[in-house]
């Protein structure tokens, strides 16, 4: 893995910083793989910032009361995460989310670096 990755990170040189949500101690597994990738990029002299998975939604507003959201806490979230990254993303951009088999994940994701973004940078998006 580190190889690949490293790899990867060389060829592109445009790895400024490192996002890692943070994991719930429950799920041993994910804590260890967010670990692995945090030594990974500090490895490779590249910043790495574990963000709180609530904070991707902090500060948008809930979608118009036509829009049907499901009870469950954790499909909302996932639901409202797919909302507010359509509504962030070009044209382009709403056609990769549409095909993505995991959109859910890739809208949390982009919505992750968004908040970061706003935080840490003062960056409007």
């Amino acid at each position: 893995m580190h190889e690949h990755l490293s790899n990867e990170i060389m060829l592109r040189n445009t790895v400024h910083a490192c996002l890692i949500e943070l994991q719930p101690s429950l799920n041993p597994k994910a804590v260890a793989l967010s670990q692995a990738l945090h030594m990974l990029f500090l490895m490779e002299d590249i910043p790495v910032h574990f963000c709180s998975p609530n904070k991707k939604l902090a500060g948008l507003h809930d979608p118009p009361s036509d829009v049907k959201l499901p009870r469950d806490k954790y499909k909302r979230r996932k639901a409202l995460s797919v909302y507010h990254a359509t509504q962030l993303a070009d044209e382009q951009g709403k056609r990769l989310l549409q095909a993505h088999a995991k959109q859910d994940d890739v809208c949390d994701a982009m919505l992750q670096a968004v908040a970061w973004l706003r935080r840490e940078a003062a960056i409007e998006l």
